[in-house]
């Protein structure tokens, strides 16, 4: 049962409420929608399969010609597009299945798949009324355009203001000058959504929709990344390129940022991509994993008897389970993306929540496979090794954390959001929050087991502690905006308690065969997660106290002094004392 459009689970935790009644029952996919998803799931990773070696492309650093080619026949570059639009018409689980199972076969090609149908010109679709840039954007799709959204520039990706710059040339028109970086899908792409900003108003930040064929449009170069082989990405430049008032799409807001059409799209697109490449590379992990436990051994006892492989083991199945309900939470049961308040900030959330979760299981499979993991796959099979790519998922894992903004600096921002959004001013339910009384029905518990049950309860009382959290705070820290290491500990927090209610909810809602193994994976994460909050807590306490930090970097940044007072910068290894 979704959440109403003016409910959303986050909001209410951020300000102590346990909205228990908002997960629950956990929302399930209906059997028909998962045939369709099905088919779809089967279809895209086979036609992926079909049209590259995920191997060479890793090692070539591109993705051949001839997937590109097969690609803009196929109906894949049109996921979401209704049915009598010409598209598949899938639900935004079934598209999410769709984009994860092709990074299944290869991160590079799911990840430019995603990019295209997540925040490419399809997730225009839901927000663009009738009328001749929807028309636009449903032809150049019936073409079988490529897709991307250039929006980082060389400043970084966490600028609100681009140095891009839109200026109006008459009859709505506009020319676009300036750089964009990192562009997923940039070096093949025939259709661009560009964010650029108009003179005169330093907040205005609007859309456009640029013909990578118009003068003035020049791919500078295809960059590499320490992952994703293969993947598209370019720096790109314009140089008074013309963008036709069709193409242009107005922010209301001046940002597009802000906007109540765009950031939904764009939310809900990231899980696509970037969730669904983090669960791909995490499933694939948890599979090398059995392989390795299952035919090695230590002095002839088999690793799956030792403790410390099983609990890492078991941890990464939990973690994987946390991904997934997370985004089963994120996706099933509401469709709307116009809607601004539908699980909007939930969605966010889930990519902090997601890569790192991601990031654990790649690590956990790297040590575990020791002399099989960082080895490449094409040495391994040099050498008569099993070529599982435990290196290249390593690679991307780490990449996906930084992808759509570095994962420190999410939580910072998400942090800033919470206290602007909740506590500036503070909330009128100051009351509440300090009350003993949780204020929270706990009763529905469904089918969790003893430990579950403790830690629904745990989470409940975590929820209202963190709010409690918040307020002191905001009551004592008047230079809280520049506390980073506060505001860091306060998202993080928040995207724990986020996964552990979603992870209780599904747990509770489960009755199948599987039930028993459903417990105890919740039971794993929540007692995992419950040790990573406990390890947050000294930074919302405080968090102040860093000790001479601050010192010791400007004393390093700031001048050519070796940490041992020389003014070499690496010699003083070797030097002795």
């Amino acid at each position: 049962m979704p959440a109403r459009p003016d409910e959303q689970f986050l909001a209410d935790l951020m300000v102590g409420r346990f909205r228990w009644d908002l997960l629950r029952p956990f929302p399930r996919q209906p059997e028909p929608d998962r045939t369709v998803g099905d088919k779809a799931v089967h279809g895209i990773a086979g036609f992926v399969a079909e049209h590259l070696d995920p191997r060479s492309a890793d090692e070539d650093r591109r993705l051949p010609q001839r997937f590109y080619d097969a690609l803009r026949a196929s109906d894949y570059l049109r996921l979401q597009v209704p049915v009598e639009e010409g598209g598949l018409g899938l639900s935004d689980y079934n598209a999410f299945r769709a984009v994860s199972a092709a990074a299944r076969v290869s991160s590079a090609a799911g990840f430019a798949i995603g990019t295209h149908n997540g925040i490419g010109l399809p997730a225009l679709l839901p927000a663009l009324p009738a009328g001749p840039l929807r028309d636009l954007v449903l032809g150049r799709l019936a073409d079988g355009v490529i897709s991307g959204w250039a929006d980082t520039e060389p400043v970084g990706a966490g600028n609100d203001h681009p140095t891009v710059v839109a200026t109006p040339v008459g009859a709505g028109a506009y020319s676009l000058t300036g750089d964009k970086v990192f562009i997923s899908n940039g070096a093949v792409a025939d259709e661009l959504i560009v964010s650029a900003a108009t003179p005169g108003d330093d907040s205005a930040a609007c859309l456009f929709v640029v013909d990578t064929r118009s003068a003035g449009f020049r791919v500078v170069s295809v960059q590499d990344v320490i992952g994703f082989n293969g993947l598209p990405l370019a720096a790109l430049r314009f140089d008074r390129v013309l963008v036709p008032a069709d193409r242009v799409l107005s922010s209301p807001t001046g940002n597009w940022r802000l906007a109540p059409l765009f950031e939904p799209v764009s939310a809900r697109g990231r899980l696509y991509l970037v969730s669904g490449a983090a669960l791909a590379i995490a499933d694939s992990c948890l599979e090398f994993q059995r392989d390795f436990v299952r035919r090695r051994a230590v002095n002839g006892v088999p690793l799956g008897r030792y403790g410390a492989v099983r609990e890492l083991v078991a941890a990464s199945v939990a973690d994987v389970f946390a991904m997934d309900s997370t985004i089963r939470w994120c996706l099933l049961g509401n469709d709307d993306t116009t809607n601004v308040t539908a699980r909007n900030l939930d969605r966010r959330a889930a990519k902090n929540m997601t890569t790192l979760a991601c990031w654990r299981v790649a690590d956990r499979t790297m040590s575990l496979l020791a002399a099989e993991g960082a080895e490449t796959a094409h040495s391994k099979a040099r050498r008569g090794a099993p070529a599982l790519p435990v290196e290249q998922l390593f690679r991307d894992a780490r990449v996906l954390r930084i992808t759509g903004g570095v994962d420190f600096a999410v939580d910072i921002w998400a942090a800033e959001a919470l206290f602007a959004r909740s506590y500036d001013p503070l909330p009128s339910t100051i009351s509440e929050i300090e009350s003993d009384d949780l204020g929270v029905d706990l009763s529905d518990v469904g089918g969790l087991s003893a430990r579950n049950r403790e830690h629904l309860t745990a989470t409940a009382s975590a929820v209202r502690q963190f709010a409690r959290d918040c307020v002191r705070l905001a009551r004592d820290h008047d230079d809280l905006p520049i506390q980073q290491r506060i505001l860091a500990a306060v998202g993080r927090s928040v995207g724990e308690l986020f996964a552990m209610s979603v992870v209780l909810a599904r747990a509770a809602s489960d009755t199948g065969e599987d039930h028993l193994h459903v417990q105890a994976m919740a039971d794993v994460f929540c007692s995992d997660a419950r040790r990573r909050l406990a390890g947050l807590q000294p930074d919302l306490d405080g968090g102040n106290d860093l000790g001479e930090h601050g010192m010791v970097a400007d004393n390093w940044v700031q001048s050519d002094r070796g940490p041992n007072g020389g003014a070499d910068t690496c010699g003083w290894l070797a030097r002795p004392d």
